[in-house]
């Protein structure tokens, strides 16, 4: 056995030289957050349901489910209720212009 790949800190310099791209992505834009916990929660219906949605007819259903689930996510991070969003674009969409769909994102 290696005895510097059994030394944590050997294990966390190896770690952090592997994602050194990354790492200067987040040192460089303060923008970027230290972790993605806030994340993990909205995310937490698509992995548990991961199992259900792998058989969803077709490629294009597939594709449909993910862009709900990114719809649903957004409305979380933003605050905003989801199945209230979703009440709202239903009544709106059908006179709503094509030209402002961008209104009718969670954001907004």
């Amino acid at each position: 056995m290696d005895l510097v790949n059994t030394n944590p800190l050997s294990r966390a310099l190896e770690y952090a030289l592997n994602r050194e791209e990354s790492l200067q992505v987040f040192l460089s834009e303060p923008d970027v957050p230290v972790d993605t916990n806030h994340l993990e929660p909205s995310i937490r219906n698509i992995a548990m349901g991961r199992k259900n949605w792998l058989f969803c007819w077709a490629e294009i259903g597939a594709e449909h489910a993910g862009v709900i689930q990114s719809l649903l996510a957004t409305c979380r991070l933003h605050g905003v209720n989801p199945y209230t969003w979703r009440v709202d674009v239903l009544q709106r969409i059908s006179t709503h212009p094509v030209s402002c769909v961008d209104e009718l994102t969670p954001e907004r």
